[in-house]
C-alpha cells in the first residue's frame, strides 16, 4: 500500500543540481532507458546549465520532496508560434517505482498548460522503456507514431515512439490542475 504524501515541489534547476544529474545519467538503469548518446561529466553539465539557463524556448525543474531531489525534467523547444514543448522527466534510481515519474510528469504537463499557455505537448520514449510507454498510456497521452528502428543501444536498433496531448485532451483529466513553480 503506498503512502500518501505531499506533492512533489517544483523549482528551477539550479547549478547545485548537476551533480545529482550527472549520477543519475551515468547510472545504466536511467542511461539505457533514455535517449543519451554518451555518458556525461560535470563539466559538460556545467557547460549546458550556463547554455541553457538563460534560454526562453526551455524550462528545467529539479522535484523535491521533503527537501531531496527525487526527479528531474523539463519542456524544450518551446514553441510560442506553434504553442507546443517536448517534455522530458529524469526519476533518480532509488526512486524508480514509487510514482515519481507520474508526479512530475503530470506537474510538468499542469505547468506547461497553466502557466506557458501551451497548446500542445509531446515526448520521444524509448520503445524498450516498457514502464514509460505505460505511464504515459495511462496518464492520457496519445502514442502518435513509432520511429522504427530509430536509435542504436547497445547492440542493436530500437524504436521511439512519439507520444503527445493537446489542451483539451488535459483539461478533461482528473488530474489537471494549475500549478506554479517554487522560488528556489
Amino acid at each position: 500500500m503506498r503512502r500518501e504524501r505531499m506533492p512533489l515541489i517544483g523549482i528551477k534547476f539550479r547549478k547545485e543540481d548537476i551533480p545529482t544529474r550527472v549520477s543519475w545519467i551515468n547510472d545504466p538503469k536511467v542511461f539505457y532507458s533514455m535517449h543519451f548518446d554518451s555518458f556525461v561529466t560535470e563539466e559538460g553539465t556545467e557547460d549546458w546549465y550556463e547554455r541553457n539557463r538563460a534560454c526562453k524556448d526551455r524550462i528545467d525543474v529539479s522535484f523535491l520532496e521533503d527537501d531531496r531531489i527525487v526527479a528531474m525534467g523539463g519542456l524544450t523547444s518551446i514553441s510560442d508560434v506553434h504553442r507546443n514543448a517536448e517534455l522530458y522527466v529524469l526519476v533518480g534510481p532509488a526512486f524508480h517505482r514509487r510514482g515519481y515519474g507520474s508526479e512530475s510528469t503530470k506537474w510538468l504537463v499542469n505547468y506547461g498548460f497553466s502557466q506557458l499557455g501551451l497548446h500542445r505537448i509531446y515526448l520521444i520514449t524509448n520503445g524498450t522503456n516498457d514502464a514509460a510507454v505505460a505511464l504515459y498510456r495511462k496518464l492520457g497521452f496519445v502514442q502518435e507514431g513509432v520511429l522504427r528502428e530509430h536509435k542504436w543501444l547497445g547492440d542493436r536498433f530500437i524504436d521511439r515512439i512519439l507520444f503527445g496531448m493537446n489542451h483539451s485532451e488535459w483539461r478533461v483529466l482528473p488530474w489537471s490542475s494549475i500549478v506554479q513553480l517554487q522560488e528556489n
